[in-house]
């Protein structure tokens, strides 16, 4: 970040030259440095998708490479002349990410010096969209520096998103709950990323409850030694992402507004929230089969999400052939890796079923590495056959099938679209030349 190298570019001030490098307006720049900087899905509050793939970087990794190189772009424009220095305030500090305490002081004595030198209220800080903490290993957080942080969320009144989640620490030892307390005023935050405990959460309904349109839950290891779950109410709420361990928080959740979850459904189907069921639209989950006899409440899903594993090894429950549901529309499978394949035939067929998804569209399948051209550790000859003949039935229906190669196009929500053959060679190709050496190719596609 800017303030641990040093290198605060200064405000422009006022009636200087701006040095314009060419008769474009300012608003197209803007937009291509917009484009050129841009880390999807990290300031999303409203598409479910972008949000949903940024919370598959689990660990940042994605994040941490882009964010470096995001910096480090706007760093370099912002050298370049009067005019791009000027330019780049609007880029510089969009996204704050703290490492170290040090780092959080260092970011709040420059944004309170920067202020200063800005008309008042307009200073640096106006820009800012997204607060991150992402400490990385053993860190001596004291008071100095939450107060540090105090600092920088006055100096940036226009927050959308904070977030702890990809920091190694657990909540207690930033303070995180007076955190969240400072940031109650803030009422343009609509999306938290937090790892949490129970009074982590407490703070999040008492200071940010009713405005809160995204919450991603990521459990603290001291998770486990709380005993006094309540409830909590959170009326905007459109998005929840829960991974695994957060099932009797999630359960004590309402949520009457909800529209998307990327949650794991571990034990019961009473674990999911307090919500509407036909207001949901997007659902991924690792456990379809504790709601898919009742698909028909879900009546205005639109995207559907389960796993490869589930699909291989469970006898998914689906609905009586009467059952028909208009609105979905895309099916994804994640984690095409493995042996099993026990109900993998039966549970692929009822996912493509014309009975029950009249309107499917896509099917889109997470590929484990890209540009991997042998898939042959990963799908064994028995597998690879039943693979073949569904993804035949998909192209036979009109179904388009897309793919997604490795955890950078997971991430940023990026999906190819592929024909039958293309995806037929990358997936069998031994088994493809087999097929057209028996002449069987052409009489069943």
């Amino acid at each position: 970040m800017w303030a641990v190298r040093g290198e605060v570019p200064p405000l422009v001030e006022e009636g200087r030259s701006h040095d314009s490098p060419s008769q474009l307006p300012t608003e197209i720049w803007e937009r291509i440095v917009e484009f050129a900087t841009e880390i999807p899905g990290v300031y999303a509050t409203e598409d479910h998708a972008a949000i949903a793939g940024f919370s598959r970087d689990r660990y940042g990794i994605c994040l941490s490479n882009w964010f470096k190189d995001a910096v480090e772009t706007k760093l370099a424009l912002s050298r370049v002349s009067r005019y791009w220095n000027n330019l780049m305030q609007l880029f510089l500090l969009r996204h704050i990410r703290i490492k170290t305490g040090r780092q959080a002081c260092e970011t709040a004595i420059a944004l309170k010096r920067l202020t200063k030198r800005a008309k008042p209220d307009d200073g640096p800080g106006k820009w800012t969209l997204r607060v991150e903490i992402a400490l990385d290993g053993i860190h001596a957080w004291t008071e100095k520096h939450t107060k540090a942080m105090r600092t920088i969320f006055k100096s940036c009144p226009n927050i959308t998103c904070f977030s702890t989640v990809f920091s190694t620490a657990d909540p207690y030892v930033y303070s995180c709950p007076t955190l969240i307390g400072y940031l109650s005023a803030h009422r343009s935050l609509k999306r938290l990323e937090l790892k949490f405990d129970a009074e982590v959460l407490g703070a999040v309904v008492q200071g940010l409850g009713p405005t809160l349109q995204v919450l991603w839950l990521y459990p603290c290891r001291r998770i486990t030694r709380d005993r006094d779950i309540g409830r909590y109410l959170f009326p905007s709420l459109r998005v929840l992402i829960s991974e695994a361990l957060c099932e009797p928080y999630v359960k004590a959740l309402t949520a009457p507004n909800l529209e998307a979850c990327v949650i794991d459904l571990s034990f019961e189907p009473s674990l999911l929230p307090v919500m509407n069921r036909s207001r949901m639209q997007y659902l991924a989950t690792s456990n379809v089969q504790r709601i898919a006899s009742k698909l028909e409440s879900w009546s205005n899903l639109k995207t559907l999400s389960v796993t490869y594993y589930e699909l291989a090894t469970q006898a998914i429950p689906w609905p009586t052939k009467s059952m028909i549901h208009l609105r979905l529309e895309c099916i994804m499978i994640e984690e095409i890796n493995g042996k099993e394949h026990t109900h993998l035939r039966v549970n692929l067929a009822h996912l493509i079923s014309v009975h029950m998804f009249p309107n499917l569209k896509h099917v889109r399948l997470f590929l484990p590495v890209e540009d991997r051209t042998d898939y042959s550790p990963v799908l064994p000859d028995s597998v690879r056959l039943l693979w073949f003949e569904w993804l035949r039935d998909c192209q036979f229906l009109g179904i388009r099938i897309e793919i997604s190669q490795g955890i950078y196009q997971w991430t940023e929500d990026f999906w190819r679209a592929i024909s039958f053959e293309e995806l037929a060679e990358i997936l069998f190709p031994p088994l493809l030349e087999v097929i057209e050496d028996d002449r069987i190719l052409d009489t069943t596609l």
